[in-house]
């Protein structure tokens, strides 16, 4: 078995894709500095390129809430979003929303399901880039407290790239214009796409893995079943959604630290729910308290096989 040994480097976080799962980066960053921890370098893929740009331009975690609070609490923004959100039921098995507005979000549903087979993309984008804009306002990665870079895709190509120049708002769109929802970016030769694409944790984007001990925080898909398979659509998703698992596993064998929040039971979609994910990220950092206060203590950090790092539901701590 391989021991474990002690380097002391510097900190840079990976912080993934998963949609709404996402805000769980906030509490992760929460938790982080209150071990102590001075983070010098963070990649983001989509909602990780949101929270990590944010925390790099004001370099705290509690800005990064407050500059989000008017994006999660905005009426429409929700119900655009709760379009994407089945209904389930409760713990008696009632539903949780009177019929009829279970049979809106079913003939919502079905409409998107439509639309993304007949439309380049079901939003505009302005309807990302608006907020984005709102949030970011004109800042510029020169403005940045930290080195911050996003991950895309160019759907041409289909090359990663790890975007470290320009406007924030445009690197953030570029990285998370999910593919059918929002159109893509278009960037001379190039038509840039969410980075949860073919990245789903930036471990790679991360400039010089010698230089670093990479924290990575990953809401990728987990072995788990999934049994609602009804369409051609959703078989689709899941033989893609399979192919993932595998390379997010092998992302994730380059990281120092993988925190897993347990986030399966949110709907990417859940950005309603945004206070209870954010917890259960914090969480998830203080159950990798003794790494975490290791680094922060001694500026050291104890490298163990990736297999008794990762912290939550994907390794089944």
């Amino acid at each position: 078995m391989q021991m474990g040994r002690v380097i002391s480097k510097k900190i840079a976080l990976a912080l993934g894709a998963g949609g709404a799962r996402g805000l769980a980066h906030i509490g992760i960053l929460e938790e982080i500095e209150r071990s102590g921890i001075k983070i010098d370098y963070v990649a983001g893929s989509s909602i990780g390129a949101m929270i990590g740009a944010l925390y790099c331009l004001y370099g705290n975690a509690g800005d990064v809430r407050r500059h989000l609070a008017e994006f999660l609490t905005d009426e429409e923004l929700q119900k655009k979003w709760d379009s994407f959100v089945p209904c389930h039921k409760n713990e008696n098995g009632k539903r949780k929303v009177h019929l009829l507005e279970e049979l809106r979000g079913f003939i919502n549903r079905q409409y998107v399901r439509l639309a993304v087979m007949t439309k380049k993309s079901l939003a505009r984008e302005d309807d990302l880039m608006d907020p984005l804009e709102q949030i970011f306002e004109d800042k510029t990665t020169d403005d940045l407290k930290i080195p911050f870079s996003a991950c895309s895709v160019d759907l041409i190509s289909g090359n990663e790239l790890y975007l470290n120049s320009g406007k924030l708002s445009e690197l953030v769109y570029c990285s998370s214009a999910i593919p059918g929802i929002f159109p893509p970016c278009k960037k001379g030769d190039l038509l840039l796409a969410d980075g949860s694409i073919s990245d789903l944790v930036p471990v790679d984007a991360v400039p010089d893995h010698d230089e670093y001990i990479i924290i990575a925080v990953n809401f990728g898909p987990g072995t788990f079943l999934r049994t609602n398979l009804d369409s051609g659509l959703d078989i689709l998703m899941r033989a893609d959604e399979l192919a993932r698992i595998k390379l997010n596993k092998m992302i994730l064998e380059e990281a120092d630290l993988v925190i897993s929040p347990d986030v399966s039971n949110f709907h990417w979609a859940e950005f309603s729910r945004y206070e209870e994910i954010i917890e259960i990220g914090r969480q998830a950092a203080s159950n990798a308290h003794e790494d975490i206060m290791a680094f922060a203590e001694t500026g050291q950090v104890k490298i163990k096989p990736w297999y008794k790092r990762a912290f939550g539901w994907l390794s089944g701590a």
